[in-house]
């Protein structure tokens, strides 16, 4: 009889220990990974609009699902979680748009590194190669 006593003692205490983990850390965690994560103040596409964490305490802290790698899940959200960083890169080795556009941030809370002009001079960036066809997509606008 002692023992069952302890086991649903135990399950209590496992079960507070959750709620409280749940209702209480979770929330301040998960506003400041997603403070960090968008800046919609002059967005006009994708890359202005989202910031991709790729500092080590981002990834293992706040964002340990690589959901860090925010541009890419914006721009192809049927990624799984666990193939963002390596499409991340690949896109960073082969697609010079992608790799001048992107915008990185490497400390919680710090400003990303603006990597394209703010405001209407955007339209007027000098001619560049087109990346390749298969991640033309990354120049389209947000929608």
């Amino acid at each position: 009889m002692r023992r069952r006593c302890r086991g649903w003692h135990a399950a209590f205490a496992a079960s507070g220990v959750w709620l409280f983990a749940h209702l209480v850390l979770l929330p301040p965690l998960r506003l400041v990974a997603e403070a960090d994560e968008h800046v919609y103040s002059d967005a006009r596409t994708v890359f202005d609009a989202t910031v991709s964490n790729t500092g080590r305490l981002q990834r293992s802290f706040f964002h340990p699902h690589a959901d860090g790698y925010h541009t890419v899940h914006h721009m192809w959200p049927g990624i799984p979680h666990h193939s963002l960083r390596r499409i991340h890169r690949l896109l960073l080795a082969e697609d010079a748009e992608f790799a001048r556009r992107i915008r990185t941030r490497d400390g919680v809370l710090t400003s990303p590194g603006d990597v394209s002009p703010p405001g209407p001079a955007r339209e007027a960036l000098p001619p560049h190669r087109p990346p390749s066809p298969k991640f033309q997509s990354s120049l389209l606008p947000m929608e």
